[in-house]
């Protein structure tokens, strides 16, 4: 469990999509998750072509959150990640950029990204409950679950067209702006309710970072910039190619409907024997799609009837094997006292008080 704990310490699927923004059809986002009673474990791996990573650092307009400094890829991620912990309550890791020569791509690793269930926020356990239809058929000792649910991008996808779409007609996105794909799009904003239709308030004027929004009334600032803003070569309208891969850790006894499998093993080499990656492929201009499996649980009817059965079983041949024992005793003659107490304690002269 020790390798495999490391895989499964897998990143958030809501920021996987945070790649669609990036021009080209070889970019690509690899998933992988696990979850227990607790916590959502992600992993993701965010695959950049090369000559399109630089293209788009070349790009990068300056950071008042970094004292001018342009922005990077890897700085505007990490960011975007702080936020979103702080806004939803989760923890991660940045792992770093590797290079994957064969891919020709720059691939940008968020890792150990626990998001608690019970306590999480509730937009977030929307975005990553996976509800689905189930079709359940009983026999006398297992029950059979056939299961259809979302797949895990549906979700992320949804919000990022409806965002996109807002983005495209020029709207500000400013009562909605925590969510994950508003963020993206129209970037992380603070709103400030005591300044709202007070567009000549000293604060508002002296403060460059404060923006008034005419049709709205409302005054904010920005605490980190859309991609397309802080990115001016990425290109919102080109990112239905993008390959979207869900590596989804469970049990090897469901059968599952899947493009592939992925079997792990632990840090010393034992092939892990109770679970495996079932891994789901598709472009993001594929749409929604569905996840089907089938697993069974123990029915305790069966098991109820057999543990009477037996029960009752041994009720009986207890019951039986007594009357036999009784009426073999029944068949012996009646015992003598000597075969009762078979020596005379006084024979031999022996006097008990000497």
């Amino acid at each position: 469990m020790k390798t495999r704990k490391t895989i499964k310490s897998l990143v958030c699927a809501l920021f996987a999509v945070i790649i669609m923004t990036f021009a080209g059809c070889d970019a690509r986002i690899d998933v992988y998750e696990s979850s227990d009673d607790d916590f959502w474990y992600f992993r993701i791996d965010i695959g950049i072509p090369q000559a399109v990573d630089s293209l788009l650092n070349e790009s990068a307009a300056a950071s008042k959150r970094h004292n001018g400094k342009k922005w990077t890829l890897q700085t505007w991620f990490d960011d975007y990640f702080s936020d979103l912990s702080e806004l939803y309550g989760f923890t991660y890791s940045f792992d770093g950029v590797y290079n994957d020569e064969a891919a020709r791509q720059k691939v940008y690793r968020f890792n150990n990204v626990q998001i608690p269930k019970r306590k999480g926020n509730e937009y977030l356990s929307d975005g990553l409950t996976l509800s689905g239809e189930y079709d359940v058929k009983t026999n006398l000792f297992f029950r059979t679950i056939n299961t259809v649910r979302a797949d895990r991008f549906n979700f992320w996808q949804k919000e990022l067209a409806e965002a996109k779409a807002r983005f495209d007609e020029g709207e500000q996105l400013l009562k909605d702006n925590n969510t994950a794909m508003g963020i993206l799009i129209f970037g992380l904003i603070e709103i400030f309710p005591q300044y709202e239709n007070k567009p000549n308030h000293p604060d508002i004027i002296d403060n460059p970072d404060f923006i008034y929004d005419s049709e709205s009334g409302m005054v904010y600032r920005e605490v980190l910039p859309g991609f397309t803003e802080a990115f001016p070569a990425a290109e919102l309208g080109e990112y239905t190619e993008i390959m979207l891969r869900n590596f989804w850790y469970a049990s090897q006894k469901m059968n599952v409907e899947c493009d592939d499998r992925l079997y792990v093993q632990d840090s010393n080499g034992t092939p892990d024997k109770k679970g495996v990656y079932y891994v789901f492929q598709k472009n993001v201009g594929d749409g929604e799609t569905l996840v089907t499996y089938q697993y069974r649980r123990a029915d305790p009817t069966g098991w109820y009837i057999v543990a009477i059965v037996a029960g009752g079983i041994t009720v009986g041949l207890t019951v039986l094997a007594a009357r036999v024992i009784k009426k073999q005793k029944e068949k012996l003659p009646p015992p003598k006292p000597k075969d009762s107490f078979p020596y005379d304690p006084f024979e031999g002269n022996i006097d008990p008080f000497a």
